[in-house]
């Protein structure tokens, strides 16, 4: 699963290492909860990190 985009990826920065390690620790956080899919954990941390993606750029913007 990779959240960057196939046509231009020279553009997009490459969040997959950040969500990767971002999802581990969640599911470290949670007690390795083998209740959830690792796709939960992947799906939590993707969301996380474009979220602070985002923010970090607009506020780049803005200043």
């Amino acid at each position: 699963m990779s959240t960057q985009p196939q046509d231009n990826p020279s553009t997009e920065p490459d969040l997959e290492p950040e969500i990767r390690h971002l999802a581990h620790h969640l599911w470290q956080t949670a007690g390795r909860d083998f209740g959830q899919t690792a796709l939960d954990f992947w799906a939590m941390a993707e969301r996380m990190v474009v979220e602070m993606t985002v923010d970090s750029v607009r506020r780049t913007n803005v200043a």
